[in-house]
């Protein structure tokens, strides 16, 4: 196989040999053989330029960069050609929420600054208010100076329900401060909080119970930390109970006679109206006040009243039999002097015996008028067996009320009353018992 012969150039429209055209054997040594003798210098320049241009695109290839990955920064060696690649190459995935700088869509450059922030999904209260954020910041201080713009009173809040009752903020506490811990009235100072809110609270012996609440405010101190606080919470409820009056239902009794006082046949109860309300305390003071329940819990029962309407009856007694007319019969057989003295007599038994024959009837006066209670009081002002008037009592010679005396007392006024004035006093029952 023949070497090829490149042209030269001062050559440069002479033909290409081949190996299909050889050199003719008698070819005199001259400026031809010459060129053949310079191949091998020709090759190894070009291999030296091949080896010089490799080594200008490598260079051109490879660069070191800083990749700030979440606060730790490293350098890289890297022959990524964007901010993509390098990515990539280090298995770094971005979601929705996190950020690179500078745009993926970036050429690397020796001494590129690549930094990656990962997004967190926290909790803020800003003066009351609570809503869910998302932050790049690399823990909760930064977090909240970037969210100072919100409110006066912005603090971060740990969310314990969806952690398993640990402490988690959703973003590193502090990445390499400190920071001050407020808990039960006392307040303590952790050098390094890097460990986490819940490894903190922990090495501090304290305890935060399912309702307490922990939250991460701004610095306030001259040490520059935030302040981790722990507020103690409790739900308790409080029953407030206020009286129900009640009411008075009257009835009547057909068996009760109607001259009876009414009577109380069932006492009333009050009832009771309760409100109940439930209160959540934060560190002993009173945050808010609602009502959980209200209503009767017990119903009042009325009082019941009884009056009679049964008519007592009346029974009137007849007068007992006398021996008068027996013994007028006899004394008119006798002499004129003895039938005048038998005639007074006649007239001064037959006096006496009116008085004994009326005492049935004021019995019966008495049952008519008060159902025979010395004590009865009617609202109209009467008292007493025969229902005097105070007025007429007096009149008659009684002291106080009829009703503060003896029966004997009233029935003894009351026939010298009918004496003075007649049966008429007692209209009605005197027509009733016949006597008008």
């Amino acid at each position: 196989m023949t070497t090829p012969t490149l042209p030269t150039p001062a050559q440069p429209d002479a033909p290409r040999p081949t190996e299909a055209t050889p050199p003719a054997a008698t070819a005199p040594a001259g400026p031809t053989g010459a060129r053949h003798r310079r191949w091998p210098w020709i090759a190894a320049g070009t291999a030296a330029a091949v080896l010089v241009s490799g080594g200008a695109v490598y260079a051109a290839q490879h660069k070191t960069v800083q990749l700030d990955l979440a606060g730790s920064t490293d350098d890289v060696s890297t022959f990524a050609g964007t901010v993509q690649d390098l990515l990539d190459q280090q298995h770094v995935t971005l979601g929705d929420h996190d950020v690179v700088s500078p745009a993926p869509a970036t050429k690397l450059r020796e001494g590129t600054d690549v930094v990656v922030r990962y997004g967190h999904q926290v909790t803020i209260d800003v003066d009351g208010d609570k809503s869910v954020v998302w932050t790049t910041a690399l823990d909760a201080d930064e977090a909240l100076g970037a969210l100072a713009h919100r409110g006066d009173d912005v603090s971060l809040v740990a969310n314990r329900s969806q952690s398993g009752g640990r402490t988690a903020l959703g973003i590193p506490l502090a990445a390499d401060g400190p920071v001050t811990v407020v808990a039960d009235g006392v307040t303590r100072h952790v050098a390094d909080a890097s460990a986490g809110a819940q490894a903190v609270l922990q090495d501090l012996g304290i305890q935060v119970g399912t309702l307490d609440r922990v939250t991460v405010e701004p610095a306030t101190g001259g040490d520059g930390s935030v302040h981790l606080v722990v507020q103690r919470v409790e739900r308790t409820t409080r029953k407030v109970t206020r009286p129900i009056a009640y009411g008075t239902v009257h009835r009547t009794d057909a068996g009760r006679y109607e001259d009876l006082p009414a009577v109380v046949t069932r006492a009333g109860t009050k009832g009771v109206y309760t409100t109940t309300y439930r209160l959540v305390t934060v560190d002993g003071k009173v945050e808010s006040t609602t009502v959980a329940s209200k209503g009767v819990t017990r119903k009042p029962v009325a009082k019941i009243v009884t009056t009679g309407t049964k008519e007592r009856p009346v029974v009137v007694e007849q007068p007992a039999a006398t021996s008068s007319s027996s013994s007028s019969s006899s004394s008119s057989t006798r002499s004129g002097s003895s039938s005048s003295s038998s005639s007074g007599s006649s007239s001064s038994s037959s006096s006496s015996g009116g008085g004994a024959s009326t005492s049935g009837v004021w019995a019966a006066l008495a049952r008519c008028e008060s159902g025979g209670n010395p004590k009865a009081v009617n609202p109209a002002g009467y008292y007493g067996l025969y229902q005097f008037t105070p007025q007429t009592w007096h009149s008659l010679g009684g002291s106080g009320l009829p009703t503060d005396a003896s029966a004997a007392e009233q029935t003894a006024l009351a026939q010298k009353l009918q004496a003075r004035s007649g049966w008429g006093q007692w209209p009605a029952c005197a027509a009733k018992l016949g006597l008008l």
